[in-house]
């Protein structure tokens, strides 16, 4: 396996970067590979002195064929269920790209936990260590967002209470003042009366 593996690097150091005819000279077709079709192109026909094409001779040996840099086969996990099925001995870890960053947190504690290697992430712990602190700032945050806002409603419902507490207190005032104006209009009209009586 491991005699697989460093031959496989060797063949890989020595494979061309496979682009489409003439992507080198227009800048409009992309770095990517596709067949060329051409009834006349000499990249079709395997002329000397133009690119090559994709062919079986630069494959990879046929044992670690489809596996990663320590000839383990990546399978995709998306949940806690896909890792328990894995094989720690033959098989490495993909993580999906449409998991979340808390589930993901989750998935990397686990993996490291039972020791299964991740293909696409280079150092777990520094990542965890990186989320956790990135999490506690958002809770943080979170948390003097609501104080604040906590602080604010109660500022306001105090400032309303003494508003209401005011008004209250001109109303009393009103009908105290009400009340006196229509004892003075009594005190007048007994007094009008007495002196009609004379």
């Amino acid at each position: 396996m491991a005699d697989a593996l460093t031959l496989r690097k060797k063949l890989k150091a020595k494979k061309p970067v496979f682009t489409m005819q003439d992507s080198h000279k227009k800048g409009r077709l992309a770095a990517k590979w596709r067949r060329p079709r051409g009834i006349q192109s000499k990249m079709r026909l395997n002329i000397r002195g133009y690119r090559r094409g994709v062919s079986v001779g630069y494959g990879s040996p046929r044992s670690v064929r489809g596996t990663d840099a320590q000839g383990k086969t990546p399978v995709v996990v998306t949940n806690a269920h896909d890792l328990s099925a894995v094989d720690t001995a033959k098989e490495s870890v993909v993580l999906s790209g449409k998991i979340g960053q808390r589930k993901r947190l989750a998935l990397v504690e686990e993996c490291t936990r039972k020791g299964i290697t991740i293909s696409n992430m280079k150092d777990p712990l520094q990542y965890v260590a990186r989320v956790r602190k990135a999490l506690e700032e958002k809770r943080a945050a979170k948390d003097k967002e609501r104080k604040e806002r906590e602080k604010k409603a109660k500022e306001a419902a105090e400032k309303k209470a003494k508003k209401d507490a005011g008004k209250d207190a001109g109303i009393e005032k009103k009908v105290l003042s009400d009340e006196e104006r229509k004892e003075q209009e009594k005190k007048e009209k007994d007094r009008l009366l007495t002196t009609m009586k004379q």
